[in-house]
């Protein structure tokens, strides 16, 4: 049907005694002593599979150790779903992006891999390509207004999230639930409120990716046209000329610096700083200013305090609201900073100086067509750079760190009635478990008869914890056995961005763990660098000119060489 996914090339070193030995599949893997059966603690469809021996030993995988980094547990793993199932449908079948797809994902030892999909047919490219300009032009010349819909619209999710609360099982119902005559009673709220976080996980992950990829279209179109035109200037000279906009993804650590500075005018920061973390905020009670710092420091907690120390993706990573040692630790570093003289605002103005400085020199350097599209390549750059940041705190941060809680939440009504042990053990169950799980507690409650989870989980779970525990990073090979990118048609895309094109004068190739899987853990420090990683647009074939929309005010793309390379992580980081 013309549709084709990134090859994998000859990317692993073959055995000098065998020179053409047939690299092996992401079947052939050995599983590690300890981790035996890990496949049946996921989804039927998520590990590699002989079913699909032929397509998945013909496509190019990567670790993604970006977002995942560690083993996911069985229930982290409804998200990793979650999310690239967004994906690909906006990408694929909402925007209709004219050489991409979405990213085919499974886990291997308990670690994620993704296969990015492109699409090389010139016909089918070119019949997409009206599709994308009508779809992607209207969001792009009404993006104002859409962002400002989708910042109600997230808020809103949020707040339906965070008022979940689950009902527990008492020995008798109170009578006023009884006579109000609903009809339906705990159970059916039980188990309709574990549907309703499930639910809102995948409406989060579907507003995440509404905008996401066109954001980082629009970023890295004017990030490659840059490059192309103004070879003068350095990657971070061009990430600068988008530098210096307010976004709330940063607005937690202005808090903590606010914070630091109120303990200090209040006269509190001694107390701050002496004595262990757990028992300063105790200590403030009854000392001069301290109730007001102390108010001060409970209101700030909502929201800014749903920021997490991971990616999100996992239910461990330490959130600032659940351990609050975290926040208090960086203001007691700011307090430290301010006795010693330092200024610790941010240089925002200096920023902005520098970014309309270095836009200024940039527009110097180009005339006619070209400045018109530098202006325009500029303007949407900064138009999307509010979403491209702040999607970042209000999905990763806030909404993840309420859905761990959520489940939490609603995992310690097993724990009462001895499913398992700690209100964490519930991620080493697939959602479908749960549900199993619920309905044998349910049964247990509503009849008075002995559950059969008491007996069944806390064995497995600590059998399963084991088997993910034994799961070790893959090894990495040395250089000798790197992957150098190459297919027989042409370079494969990683997650849609051209892959680093090695530099003539020391090669610069990406080593990759053995057994045919390759790794990729680029740095995500900046727009460019995210999206490089993150954005799913393939194939240069999408970057000629075209129109977005009917005045022809916003073009992403221009007309360019196959040869211009892409920001590679090195590079934009």
């Amino acid at each position: 049907m013309g549709y084709r996914v990134a090859r994998y090339g000859v990317g692993l070193s073959a055995p000098a005694d065998n020179a053409h030995a047939r690299p092996a599949g992401p079947n052939d893997v050995a599983t590690p002593a300890g981790a035996e059966g890990w496949q049946a603690l996921y989804g039927y469809s998520l590990p590699f599979s002989a079913a699909r021996r032929e397509y998945e030993e013909s496509v190019f995988w990567f670790r993604e150790t970006i977002h995942w980094p560690r083993p996911l547990k069985p229930f982290e793993a409804t998200f990793l779903q979650d999310a690239m199932v967004s994906l690909g449908q906006f990408n694929h079948r909402h925007y209709v992006m004219p050489a991409a797809r979405g990213l085919d994902f499974r886990i291997l030892n308990g670690y994620v891999y993704l296969s990015p999909g492109s699409i090389d047919d010139p016909e089918i490219v070119s019949a997409r390509e009206p599709l994308f300009a009508e779809r992607g032009g209207f969001y792009y010349e009404h993006w104002d207004e859409l962002y400002t819909a989708w910042m109600v619209r997230i808020r809103d999710l949020l707040g339906r999230l965070d008022a979940i609360t689950f009902p527990d099982l008492p020995e008798v119902v109170p009578a006023e639930e009884v006579l109000a005559g609903r009809g339906v009673g705990r159970a059916y709220d039980l188990s309709r409120r574990y549907h309703d976080v499930l639910d809102l996980g995948v409406e989060l992950w579907q507003n995440h990716f509404e905008l996401l990829n066109l954001g980082y279209a629009a970023y890295l179109d004017y990030f490659e046209f840059c490059r192309q035109l103004l070879p003068q200037f350095s990657d971070l000279q061009i990430a600068r000329t988008v530098a210096g906009i307010d976004v709330d993804l940063f607005r937690p650590d202005r808090e903590l610096r606010r914070l630091a500075r109120a303990a200090v005018e209040l006269g509190v920061d001694e107390v701050l700083c002496d004595g262990p973390l757990a028992a300063v905020l105790a200590s403030l009670i009854g000392q001069p200013g301290g109730e007001e710092w102390l108010a001060d420091f409970t209101r700030t907690q909502q929201p800014w305090f749903n920021f997490s120390t991971g990616s999100g993706f996992y239910h461990d990573d330490a959130v600032w609201a659940d351990h609050l040692e975290y926040p208090l630790g960086f203001i007691r570093s700011y307090i430290g900073q301010l006795r010693a003289g330092h200024c610790i605002e941010s240089p925002t103005q200096q920023v902005a100086v520098d970014r309309d400085r270095l836009a200024h020199e940039a527009r110097a350097a180009l005339a006619g067509a070209d400045l018109e599209r530098f202006d325009e390549k500029l303007q949407l750059a900064r138009t999307v750079f509010h979403f491209v940041e702040n999607h970042n705190f209000y999905v990763e941060h806030w909404g993840m760190s309420l859905l761990w809680r959520k489940l939490r939440e609603f995992s310690s009504l097993f724990v009462k009635e001895g499913f398992w042990s700690a209100a964490d053990d519930i991620f080493y169950l697939r959602p479908s478990e749960v549900e199993e799980s619920m309905w044998d507690m349910l049964g247990s409650w509503a009849n008075g008869t002995p559950a059969c989870g008491p007996q069944r989980w806390p064995h497995e779970i600590r059998r399963r914890e084991a088997s993910i525990a034994a799961c070790p990073p893959p090894a990495r090979r040395p250089p000798s056995g790197s992957c150098h990118w190459r297919s027989p048609n042409r370079s494969p895309s990683c997650c849609g961005a051209s892959p680093p094109t090695p530099s003539t004068a020391g090669r610069r190739a990406l080593p990759v763990p053995p057994n045919f899987v390759g790794s990729l853990s680029p740095p995500a420090s900046s727009p460019a660098v995210r999206g490089w990683c993150c954005l799913r647009i393939t194939s240069t074939r999408w970057r000629k000119a075209r129109s977005w929309s009917p005045n022809s005010r916003h073009r992403v793309g221009h007309r360019c060489s196959a040869a211009s390379p892409a920001p590679s992580p090195k590079q934009a980081g």
